[in-house]
This record gives structure tokens, sequence and C-alpha cells, in this order.
């Protein structure tokens, strides 16, 4: 597939879909529709990653090494970590203050491991996907497509380790 007929705008807003999940909607008290939600967010997240073109493919239709020389990675921040670790454990707070209610018959260690994994690699697959929707909000299209397919190893697999959580803490593999 050519990176040009990829439905990139549908793309970004699926991953600020789930940016707004983590961010702005997350209620206390409603922690199965937030997972319910969240689990279709990256199942469609995963499904539109598994079909983009290839990283090469992006890189050649942007014009090759002359269009990316300097630009690959010049963009990119790299968070405080402390501020990372904050933000995680802000975000697996908030979700053991909504699924207090359904620990009573469950052994509370899975419980904590599988919350402990569901918010790090939702938190992991925000940030894989913010460069590109920095660069994408900034009208530099081929850069928001490079991160996006570049990354689609590492943030496809956290999208999978945080549904296979979400999952178990929903229909109780603990």
């Amino acid at each position: 597939m050519d990176a040009t007929e990829y439905d990139w705008e549908g793309f970004r807003a699926l991953a600020g879909r789930l940016d707004a999940l983590l961010v702005d909607e997350l209620t206390i008290g409603d922690f199965d529709t937030f997972a319910e939600t969240c689990r279709r967010t990256l199942a469609f997240l995963y499904a539109a990653g598994v079909s983009m073109p290839a990283a090469g493919d992006v890189f050649e239709d942007a014009g090759g090494a002359e269009f990316w020389e300097g630009k690959l990675g010049a963009e990119t921040l790299l968070p405080d970590p402390s501020a990372v670790e904050e933000e995680i454990a802000a975000l697996e707070t908030r979700l053991r203050a909504d699924i207090a209610q359904l620990q009573s018959d469950a052994d509370e260690e899975d419980y904590d491991e599988l919350l402990g994994v569901a918010a790090r690699s939702l938190w992991d697959v925000r940030e894989s996907l913010g460069d590109g929707m920095a660069h994408f909000d900034a009208k530099r299209m081929h850069e928001a497509s490079w991160e996006w397919s570049f990354g689609f190893d590492e943030w496809g697999a956290h999208a999978l380790a945080a549904t296979t959580a979400l999952h178990d803490l929903l229909w109780g593999a603990c």
C-alpha cells in the first residue's frame, strides 16, 4: 500500500480517542465501561496498525534519504522519567479505586499484577503514539506516519498486553 492511500486521519482519531480515555474521561466507579471502551479502542488501533504501510514505504513515499536527513528523532522529546512513573502510578491508582468492588473473590496479588500491567501498557501505548500525534497536529504528515508505522512493533505489543490485562480483569483470570 502506498503511504498516501492510508487513512492517517482515521488513525489519528483512534489515537486521540485512547488519549482522551486515559486523560480526560476516566471516571472512578465505572471500571467495566472504561475497560471495555479501552479494549475496543485498542483493538481498532491494533487492526489499523496491522494494515499500515510498512515503515520503509513511508520513508520512500516521503522522498527517501534526502527528505529525512536530520529529521528522524529530531522532534522527539524524552519525558522526565519521574513524571512518567507518576503518570503511570496515577493511572494505576484510578484503576485500583475503580476495581476494588470486583476484588472480593479474587487473589489480591493477581489483581495487583494485572492492574500494573494494564496501567503501564496503556500509558506506553499513549506515549508511543504521542510523537506521531504531535507531528500530525503540526501538519507534518510524513513524520507522523513514520512515527506510527516504525513504532508499531512497540506500541502494538503494548496494546496487546493492555488488552489482555483488561480482559483478564473483566472476565476473571484471577
